[in-house]
């Protein structure tokens, strides 16, 4: 494995262990607090296709555990544009490329998500899939009026991050 490779996996699984601890606990406690008579698993679509790293796929789906309330499986762009978003809850899109995402869906995959995501389900981006739920590119998806600041430098390296969950988090 090259030096770039390795600091791009390891990078990968920081960002992915990040949201893994953040996924679980916000999800967890949602299920949590549902009604324990009838708790509704949370039905998560992991997009899998060119674009994503198959590496963040494995990752993520790793995080979100049938015992905690998830039901996840991968979908592709073709099963996006034949309308399999309605199976789901959630949208996720892992690291990898954007741009690459945003062509493999193409522009009836891209509306399946606009408008999934308007019709109140989830969308969940990593590294790569949160540039493509950005406004910044004419490829993205707009779902969230954020723009990249500084273009030039969008591989930042890595570092921790500290998360505290409120009272309004936890609920």
């Amino acid at each position: 494995m090259s030096k770039r490779n390795s600091v791009v996996s390891r990078r990968a699984r920081a960002i992915t262990l990040a949201v893994c601890a953040l996924t679980s606990t916000t999800f967890h406690t949602r299920v949590s607090a549902a009604d324990s008579k009838s708790p509704t698993a949370i039905r998560v679509a992991i997009f899998s296709d060119a674009g994503a790293i198959r590496a963040d796929v494995t990752h993520v789906k790793s995080c979100l555990p049938a015992d905690k309330g998830f039901t996840v499986k991968t979908i592709n762009a073709d099963e996006i544009r034949s309308g399999g978003l309605k199976n789901f809850d959630v949208v996720l899109h892992p690291g990898g490329s954007a741009s690459k995402q945003a062509s493999t869906l193409g522009d009836d995959g891209r509306k399946a998500e606009q408008d999934f995501v308007s019709a109140g389900h989830g969308y969940v981006g990593i590294c790569a899939g949160a540039y493509l739920g950005s406004s910044e590119y004419p490829w993205s998806l707009h779902l969230l009026n954020a723009h990249v600041l500084d273009r030039a430098h969008w591989a930042r390296g890595q570092g921790d991050v500290n998360v505290k969950m409120n009272a309004v988090g936890k609920t």
